[in-house]
């Protein structure tokens, strides 16, 4: 009896030790033919909130949550629109987690990678208030073209390399940079008249009769003032202003509209050297004129206008 539980166990043991190496070739052979290991997986549609401390911004928390209107971004006090897209085309990476490799299981390595507890990106993704995934992702921005993510589960060792090599870069931003930039949209064919009201008694109208552009009743050249109005009808900004307190009335204001609608409205008061804007398409949204040529764009002189 002793002999046949001696050689059960061997038997058992061989059994241990064949399948131990067979993983072993197998992961070595996966990872050579560019196979992919599969960290975690959830449905994309069952993520509808993404909470992350961005490394870029550590004492922050920004907070992606799924709305009937779209995806909206929250610091805790100020909430907005997601830029467009930059939640769904993460979402199939964030859904199922590949990894490209293996790097390491040691813990000394989670800071160097970037997914230790109190470094990199933390990332958990909920369905409403049950959370479904909780990792950190770090990144090695090498060459163009050749940056790595790196990624940890919480509560496990492993660290991998992700086969998203661009995830770490999309989730490592801070709240402005969630935020959707759009100042102003507006279809340029409906625009047939432009009030530019400016300080002491400045302003002027620019309107559009029986085809042709006229301010005061003078023709104006039609090259200069269509490409004015292409400027008019997209714009964006990516610098914010928050906790702002409009004065009563605006330094500039542009109306546009056409005989029938007024189609948006641009406020800008000026604040230092810069200038804080809002505009009728991002209503009680204000953004900053810093490194942007957005006033010289839009609140024009009557000479930029002018015929020859």
């Amino acid at each position: 009896m002793k002999k046949m539980n001696n050689r059960t166990l061997a038997i058992i043991l061989a059994v241990i030790l064949i399948l131990f190496i067979g993983t072993k070739l197998y992961r070595a052979s996966a990872e050579k033919a560019g196979m992919h290991t599969e960290v975690f997986s959830v449905k994309a549609d069952q993520i509808t909130k993404i909470v992350i401390r961005p490394d870029a911004a550590p004492a922050q928390t920004v907070s992606l949550e799924k709305a009937s209107s779209g995806w909206q971004v929250t610091d805790g006090t100020t909430t907005d629109k997601v830029e467009s897209g930059s939640v769904e085309d993460m979402l199939p990476a964030l859904s199922r987690m590949e990894a490209a490799r293996l790097v390491s299981r040691k813990k000394k390595d989670r800071d160097s990678y970037g997914v230790g507890d109190s470094t990199g990106t933390h990332v958990v993704l909920y369905h409403d208030h049950t959370p479904l995934a909780e990792f950190w992702v770090g990144a090695d921005n090498g060459a163009p073209g050749q940056s790595a993510t790196y990624v940890r589960m919480r509560g496990k060792d492993d660290i991998y390399q992700a086969a998203a090599g661009y995830l770490a870069s999309s989730l490592d931003k801070p709240f402005d940079q969630w935020r959707d930039p759009t100042f102003l949209r507006i279809e340029g064919s409906r625009i047939t008249r432009v009030h530019f009201l400016y300080p002491a008694d400045t302003g002027f109208t620019l309107q559009k009769e029986h085809g042709k552009w006229l301010i005061d009743g003078i023709a104006e050249d039609s090259g200069k003032v269509a490409s004015y109005v292409d400027r008019l009808a997209y714009q964006s900004l990516h610098h914010f202003v928050s906790h702002f307190t409009p004065p009563a009335n605006p330094t500039l204001e542009i109306s546009v509209g056409n005989d029938s609608t007024q189609l948006a409205v641009v406020d800008a008061w000026k604040t230092d050297s810069t200038w804080t804007l809002t505009s009728s398409t991002r209503p009680n949204v204000y953004f900053s004129s810093q490194g942007s040529d957005i006033i010289s764009k839009l609140f024009v002189g009557k000479s930029s206008l002018a015929g020859k």
